[in-house]
């Protein structure tokens, strides 16, 4: 009976070149995938999240974790070279700074908003 309710409520799930999304009829929609931060000897690095579908609005809650590489990490947030969030409905830009090395790193997201 559950899996039927979920089923339900499940508007739309969609795979677009390795990212995911899924919109409920509450309006909730959720994207993730990841991306990678190229290899480089620079300590900082940014990379920008496109999202696979827009949200309403930049009111969405964000979730990074670190995957390939990411010992060599010591921070990735969702922010610019200053610091700063940069968001829009189809995208963010993100940041992650490292000690040293010339690795790339991949990392994994979860974003969670209104899509209505």
């Amino acid at each position: 009976m559950f899996n039927t309710e979920l089923n339900s409520n499940l508007i739309d799930y969609i795979v677009q070149n390795g990212t995911y999304y899924r919109r409920w009829h509450s309006g909730i929609q959720e994207c993730w995938g990841n991306i990678t931060f190229a290899a480089t000897v620079k300590t900082s690095q940014l990379a920008t999240i496109t999202f696979p579908i827009s949200f309403k609005d930049t009111n969405f809650y964000i979730q990074l974790t670190l995957s390939n590489n990411g010992t060599v990490a010591t921070n990735i947030m969702e922010a610019d070279s200053g610091g700063n969030t940069k968001r829009t409905t189809t995208s963010t830009i993100t940041r992650v700074d490292k000690t040293s090395g010339n690795y790339s790193i991949r990392a994994n997201y979860y974003v969670i908003g209104r899509w209505m």
